[in-house]
């Protein structure tokens, strides 16, 4: 969100399922989907490897149980009307931050 261009903001609603529901997918799936995205790649597999373990990803048997499915997704148009807070923004003693946004206060954002 620290981007002077115009973007997007895509949500996904991931619920839980039953695993034979048509489209469900694991935790461990999505992983090795991604993976294979940076096949040939070694920089963008080892940063991906290492934001992984920072979040504290181990690929654990369990998370190939629990299967989930996306039940829709939402799109907001990020331009500089967007509510956001940038790196020029912030004061240099700010080192981290977290915040979130309320999605039924961006409908002036959506993209239908």
């Amino acid at each position: 969100m620290d981007c002077a261009d115009d973007g997007e903001l895509v949500i996904f609603r991931i619920d839980k399922s039953a695993p034979e529901k048509t489209g469900a997918f694991s935790l461990n799936e999505i992983v090795r989907q991604v993976r294979t995205l940076f096949t040939g790649n070694a920089d963008a597999s080892d940063i991906f490897q290492s934001k992984l373990s920072a979040y504290g990803y181990i690929d654990l048997q369990e998370y190939s149980e629990q299967k989930y499915h996306c039940s829709g997704t939402q799109r907001y148009c990020v331009d500089n009307t967007f509510p956001r807070l940038t790196k020029k923004a912030l004061p240099p003693q700010i080192v981290s931050l977290h915040y979130e946004l309320s999605l039924p206060a961006l409908t002036g954002w959506r993209k239908d």
